[in-house]
């Protein structure tokens, strides 16, 4: 088939990480390059998802790779680089010297596949086009990533706080999660604080009580925000008004849903661990207290798990004016991600993931 042009433009209008979630959201299949100067790279993209990268670049050439590795010395880059010839790569003739095991290799080449990719996620000039065309990836080492885990990523290799900052908004933006958030999560390999980040996002916390719960620093926190956004699993709903005082009727309903959940994980564990289960909880209220001292004075768990809605929101009256709503919303939403983490370190990862969807489910009835 031949290949037909239907897409190009300049990086500086569309950035890598919108152009790749077009393309993942549109299911396309291609090649798409870029270039500036005398440099051009190229992303290999089937059905949506990158599946293999090359870069005219000698520094991305295999053997450049595997030496700032450290995975070959220079003796053995020189000496490989002597039989190399048409029909034979390096990689096969650092295999046939005994410098690399088959097996190796293949994950070698990944690596060097997604670095390729990743070192496009800083590029700020140059151009893009995307030609359309069937894909014969028969004798590719191809990447069995994610888009998705790729944008978050290649994000994560950004260190210009002015795009960062440009692509999240300033701290009283809010962020919601879309409807594919749950799919897109489980085709990521996130780390649990980036989790615990992405379970912040409420629709009523700001970036700035984003910023204040998680575990990263705020660079940190607004790379990965910029990650999630890019990767479809956030979107920006509207400005906080912080003037506005919450009534008790909202706090205590956002309450009464938070203590289905954790009466939820409380059967969950018991189910698992038998009468350790309360114990496990009270456990996970005094991790959090340090974090949030005031509110959980004097708070305990009844026999089916649920905290004392009662002494939490006396509590909450004493020590927080004003936007009582989010400040309950971000201590009951650390104590549920202290008790995802146990049922993960108690009962396992699949256990975790049963779990963290049906919350998802049940953080629906949260008011708006």
């Amino acid at each position: 088939m031949a290949e037909d042009l239907v897409l190009q433009g300049a990086l500086e209008s569309n950035s890598l990480p919108n152009i790749l979630q077009r393309l993942y959201h549109d299911r396309e299949t291609g090649k798409l390059t870029l270039s500036f100067l005398e440099t051009r790279k190229s992303l290999f993209i089937k059905e949506g998802r990158i599946v293999f990268a090359t870069s005219n670049n000698p520094d991305d050439r295999l053997g450049e790779f595997l030496l700032r590795r450290k995975i070959i010395t220079v003796q053995q880059y020189l000496e490989s680089a002597k039989h190399i010839r048409p029909g034979k790569k390096q990689g096969a003739v650092l295999c046939e010297l005994g410098y690399l095991s088959p097996e190796n290799l293949i994950d070698l080449v990944k690596k060097q596949v997604q670095a390729i990719v990743y070192s496009l996620f800083e590029w700020t000039q140059g151009d893009y086009s995307l030609s359309l065309h069937d894909l014969d990836t028969t004798d590719l080492i191809t990447l069995n990533f994610s888009t998705e885990d790729i944008i978050v990523r290649g994000i994560k290799h950004i260190n210009s706080w002015s795009r960062i900052f440009g692509a999240v908004g300033g701290p009283d933006v809010v962020y919601a999660k879309t409807p594919e958030c749950d799919s897109i999560y489980y085709g990521m390999a996130l780390k649990e604080e980036e989790i615990h980040v992405l379970s912040s996002v409420t629709g009523r916390a700001s970036v700035a009580d984003i910023c204040t719960m998680s575990y990263l620093s705020d660079f940190e926190t607004y790379r990965l925000l910029w990650g999630f956004l890019a990767a479809g699993c956030i979107e920006r709903t509207a400005q906080l008004d912080t003037r506005k005082v919450e009534s008790e009727a909202q706090v205590e309903t956002m309450v009464d849903v938070y203590n289905q959940m954790f009466a939820y994980l409380h059967d969950t564990l018991f189910q698992g661990v038998g009468e350790t289960a309360e114990d496990l909880m009270m456990r996970a209220i005094k991790d959090v207290t340090p974090q949030y001292p005031d509110l959980y004075r004097d708070v305990y768990v009844d026999a089916s798990g649920c905290v004392d809605t009662n002494q939490f929101y006396q509590n909450l009256l004493i020590s927080a004016t004003g936007r009582r709503f989010t400040t309950a919303m971000a201590a009951l939403n650390e104590l549920l991600y202290n008790l995802v983490f146990v049922v993960k370190r108690e009962l396992g990862t699949d256990a975790e993931r049963k779990v963290a969807k049906r919350l998802q489910e049940m953080k629906a009835k949260l008011p708006a």
